[in-house]
């Protein structure tokens, strides 16, 4: 995982620490399907006794979320998915997620302007490349 930008130091971080940076009340965003952050999740899912309030917003869950699956109920944290997939449903069904309404075209000025502020993004991407780009692969959305 690439360091916090503006750090200085590391040029990655395990998702331990990255996990780590997740702080009660934070706005995570988790990404659009096959490229939600799957080593991220187990480590977040593995401090959620440790906070509270959080909030993820996501697309298409493409697998069970840690993150979720450590709580009984919705107390830790909220899944907001602008799309759902099966295993959404069934996270709305138990009060863990939320539906955000959306029309793709929309998107830029939800983030621009009407949705509250991420604090942290976290994406599953493809090493980068010679010239030291990542590839969003399925998800450039």
């Amino acid at each position: 995982m690439s360091a916090r930008p503006g750090s200085k130091g590391a040029q990655h971080i395990s998702a331990e620490e990255a996990a780590g940076l997740v702080e009660s009340g934070m706005w995570l965003d988790y990404g659009f399907g096959v490229c939600q952050p799957d080593v991220f999740d187990q480590a977040l899912g593995a401090r959620m006794g440790d906070l509270s309030g959080i909030k993820v917003r996501s697309c298409i869950t493409m697998r069970p979320r840690a993150y979720l699956e450590a709580q009984a109920s919705g107390e830790r944290a909220l899944a907001l998915n602008w799309h759902f997939s099966g295993y959404d449903r069934r996270q709305h069904d138990d009060g863990l997620c939320n539906y955000l309404p959306l029309n793709l075209g929309e998107w830029p000025d939800l983030y621009s302007g009407f949705i509250h502020r991420v604090d942290i993004a976290i994406f599953q991407v493809c090493p980068k490349d010679a010239n030291g780009f990542y590839n969003f692969s399925a998800s450039a959305s």
